[in-house]
């Protein structure tokens, strides 16, 4: 991959077209974004790729015909990547590392390259609603085994954003359009792209459907917030009942010392993380919430009743996302088991191999022809 980039802050002024890089020293132009034109992106060859993708937003655009219109485009995002379903990409990237004698970690996955010499992973910005008075910080990723041992100097992975506070963040009419940044594995991008755009689009024909995005984890193995930042508290919920259906509640200020403490993550062996191809949406750590909203883990029924959660923290993702996430192939929280029941939080991904893939995966790896 290329040198690292500036942190990027996408500030949409007026009607949502002007993009700013906000560096560690300075400022620098960057591209703008129109609806219905791709962002382009740090690595020039991914661009092309994601225009052909873009959304319509032409006025009075029904939501039967936009959701038609989404997709007609991932069908042909399978058509660029080649792939006919989301875990061939799991299965294609495991080829990879085994027959480079690597293991399953994302820090050896980016940095191979694919059959026309371009590294697998890529830093994709896409378009996001920002409440206002967000914070923009970087995210640093580090092949190590805790998130606590990841720091400032390590390779740049992308950005999250601190939020002021709940009023703030429910307060979707003064949204603004903006970018977010985060590592993702190059065959995954026209997928993570296209759902995010999606997302998006729907907040600009229909201000109820908002959707903040502060925060989004793709390709990482151990990643942290850059400590490099001053204390400061994150809004979050303290259910009463960690397990229940109540909404028995208590608004929590959360301090964190650095950011870290609240944005970090370490991924399990078997994760898609590992493999650059899952998405984990506005996940934060509150260890002082039960069940906190939002919340990386949940085993709790309310949690299920997605519309309501979004109704008291917008960060929740509304129902409707995860049904255009499921429409497009991705696994969605409620289609598998997470060891102890079925568990939730806001994560999406390419799925796991069936027999099939297993078999061919073997025979790939030995050399031998599928």
């Amino acid at each position: 991959m290329k040198a690292e980039p500036l942190i990027r802050v996408g500030v949409l002024m007026a009607l949502g077209v002007v993009t700013v890089l906000v560096g560690l020293f300075g400022m620098a132009a960057a591209a703008t974004f129109q609806p219905g034109a791709a962002i382009r992106q740090e690595d020039p060859s991914l661009t092309p790729i994601l225009e052909r993708l873009a959304l319509s937003y032409s006025p009075g655009l029904a939501e039967k015909a936009r959701r038609a219109e989404f997709q007609r485009k991932v069908q042909e995002a399978f058509r660029s990547v080649g792939i006919e379903r989301l875990s061939d990409l799991r299965e294609r990237a495991m080829v990879l590392l085994f027959q480079n004698s690597r293991g399953i970690e994302w820090e050896s996955l980016r940095s191979l390259a694919d059959e026309g010499g371009k590294s697998l992973g890529v830093w994709l910005t896409v378009p996001v609603w920002l409440p206002r008075g967000v914070q923009s910080v970087s995210t640093h990723g580090a092949p190590v085994a805790r998130w606590q041992d990841v720091q400032g100097q390590h390779r740049f992975a992308g950005e999250v954003y601190l939020p002021p506070g709940l009023t703030v963040i429910n307060d979707k009419k003064s949204y603004q359009a903006g970018t977010i940044t985060f590592e993702t594995l190059r065959w995954y991008a026209p997928f993570a792209y296209l759902l995010c755009e999606a997302i998006f689009r729907e907040g600009w024909f229909d201000v109820n459907r908002r959707v903040p995005i502060l925060a989004i984890r793709s390709g990482e193995d151990s990643y942290a917030a850059d400590p490099r930042q001053k204390p400061g508290t994150i809004p979050c919920f303290d259910f009463q009942h960690p397990d229940g259906k109540d909404f028995l509640k208590r608004n929590v200020d959360v301090a964190y010392q650095r950011p870290a403490e609240v944005y970090h993550g370490h991924h399990a062996m078997g994760s898609n993380h590992r493999l650059g191809c899952a998405l984990d949406i506005n996940d934060i750590n509150c260890e002082k919430c039960q069940d906190g909203s939002p919340n990386p883990i949940s085993r709790a029924g309310r949690q299920f009743l997605r519309d309501r959660m979004h109704a008291l923290d917008a960060r929740n993702l509304p129902f409707w996302v995860y049904q255009i996430a499921e429409e497009m192939g991705l696994r969605v929280p409620y289609q598998w088991n997470y060891g102890y029941g079925y568990t939730d939080w806001q994560h999406l991904d390419c799925g796991v191999l069936d027999k099939k893939q297993w078999e061919r995966l073997e025979q790939q790896i030995a050399g031998k022809k599928p």
